[in-house]
């Protein structure tokens, strides 16, 4: 027969008074868990917080810099109808054609412009940076453009107080074109949804369709 071998008594005490030990530091508790769980529940309320401060905040934001983009592009819209409503491009292409053919002669040019009538893109000039880029870099360059303009064109300004060769008027409706051509591509990309989202409205269409230019005033007075 094998031999067995037995466990003796002290061994078994041995055991014993290691499985107490064991049973008592499980059974104690831990001096820092009252402080990790203070600790964890204010971090649990700091975090509730803020996070529903942070998404309201946001939300915010964002129908502010839809309400913002919305209004410039009608002002937009609006100033490329009364553009080409009022002929201003043929009326400057006519004096150059004009001029061209009779070398030497002058002209002057004079449109009456209202004191501040960009009214929606001055009132908003600390808030232009709200627009995506690829609006914002565009508008600002197509109102620079036409306030050029204008400043040649209003009452005592360089086209209206004196006879001109042909050369400011070239340069005048080089800047035109260029103001309309840009406000044309912030109705393209507003009205592709790229800067504020896919909602859509009377002058925010489907893609395909044409802007319906918001209604503003003259130009002229």
């Amino acid at each position: 027969m094998p031999h067995e071998e037995f466990m003796d008594l002290d061994d078994l005490q041995k055991i014993v008074q290691i499985l107490q030990g064991v049973k008592t530091l499980l059974g104690q508790q831990n001096p820092w868990i009252p402080v990790y769980a203070a600790i964890g529940g204010a971090l649990v309320g700091a975090i509730s917080a803020i996070f529903p401060n942070m998404i309201i905040e946001r939300l915010k934001e964002r129908r502010a810099t839809k309400a913002l983009t919305d209004s410039i592009v009608c002002e937009v819209s609006a100033i490329l109808t009364i553009i080409k409503h009022r002929r201003y491009v043929e009326a400057v292409e006519e004096i150059i054609e004009a001029l061209r053919s009779m070398p030497g002669t002058t002209r002057t040019f004079q449109v009456v412009v209202p004191d501040n009538y960009f009214k929606v893109y001055h009132a908003n000039l600390d808030r232009v940076s709200m627009i995506d880029r690829r609006i914002r870099v565009k508008v600002v360059t197509s109102y620079q453009l036409l306030e050029a303009v204008i400043q040649d064109v209003k009452p005592g300004g360089l086209l209206s107080t004196a006879g001109r060769g042909i050369e400011p008027y070239n340069e005048d409706a080089s800047i035109l074109k260029q103001a309309i051509e840009l406000g044309h591509e912030i109705e393209h990309i507003w009205g592709e949804g790229l800067t504020i989202g896919s909602t859509r409205s009377p002058i925010n269409p489907a893609p395909g369709e044409h802007p319906n230019p918001a209604h503003g005033p003259g130009l002229v007075q």
